[in-house]
């Protein structure tokens, strides 16, 4: 499968990478993966070698801080610039141009996602929420909560935790693979991109965000330990129209866990009927 890399410059000066599979024949809809904190775009090319098989064009990027794009690792300053940084990869591939399109986001790429879509900064034709980051699966007491967010702006860069490996899935060889993959980050998440993660998800389930308009498919295991599946289910409560599926004994990474093969099964037969490749 042809893999096509593109280095785009932020307003800010930050190269970004980004990939594309499956444009060397043409397709009538793609999906653009914005991945999760700490990881990179290149640890979904399996996925994106299903759905190029499926008759999708896929892309994807490194947000800022990870994999092979600039900036200091990890980091995320606020999700409003993580945001501006997918307009920007998504426009300059033209995605909105080349016929329908589904947005699919993973774990923090899923709290982007909604958040794109609540706020207007995207519109895409469809979307993927998998493991969104909505509220940690183990949420801090309120009052620690109101503490750590008045230390996170004067210490944003003070170590907390690590992502658990073991969390990610009941596969021994992806748990592995996770481990030793240098392009991951494996030091300690910094409080200030905690906090900025925490106050995303808080905005996407306020009483006050809007309603999904758009056809929208929320993944999530229930042993996830680390974004909370409850707040997936209250996603799906207050959006009528959203497909929800909770994936009994799932761990945070889906599609690397032993029921990648159901769950990819399942994206492709969705995406396909909603971006109208059933014909």
């Amino acid at each position: 499968m042809h893999r096509r890399e593109t280095t785009l410059t932020t307003p800010d000066g930050l190269d970004l990478v980004a990939r594309s599979w499956g444009v060397e024949r043409p397709a009538a809809a793609s999906v653009h993966i914005l991945h999760g904190l700490g990881e990179h775009g290149m640890r979904y090319e399996r996925l994106a070698a299903a759905l190029v098989e499926a008759g999708f064009t896929v892309h994807g990027h490194d947000h800022r801080g990870h994999g092979a794009s600039q900036g200091e690792r990890a980091r995320i300053p606020s999700l409003d610039t993580l945001i501006q940084d997918a307009v920007l990869v998504i426009e300059h591939l033209g995605l909105p141009e080349r016929g329908r399109w589904a947005l699919f986001g993973h774990s923090l790429g899923g709290v982007m996602a909604l958040r794109a879509l609540q706020t207007g900064a995207l519109d895409p034709d469809a979307l993927v929420l998998s493991s969104p980051y909505l509220r940690p699966a183990r949420p801090p007491h309120p009052s620690l909560l109101r503490l750590l967010r008045g230390i996170a702006r004067v210490i944003p860069g003070l170590p907390l935790t690590r992502l658990d490996p073991e969390a990610m899935s009941r596969d021994p060889i992806e748990v592995a693979a996770y481990r030793d993959d240098p392009a991951n980050y494996h030091r300690r998440v910094r409080l200030g991109t905690a906090a900025a993660l925490v106050a995303a998800g808080e905005a996407a389930l306020a009483p006050s965000a809007p309603v999904l308009a758009l056809p929208t498919l929320a993944l999530h295991g229930s042993e996830d330990r680390i974004a909370d599946p409850a707040a997936t289910r209250e996603l799906a409560e207050r959006n009528p129209g959203l497909t929800h599926h909770e994936e009994p004994e799932g761990h945070h990474e889906l599609f690397n866990d032993t029921c990648r093969e159901f769950v990819t099964s399942e994206l492709v037969r969705w995406l396909r009927v909603r971006l109208g490749l059933t014909g």
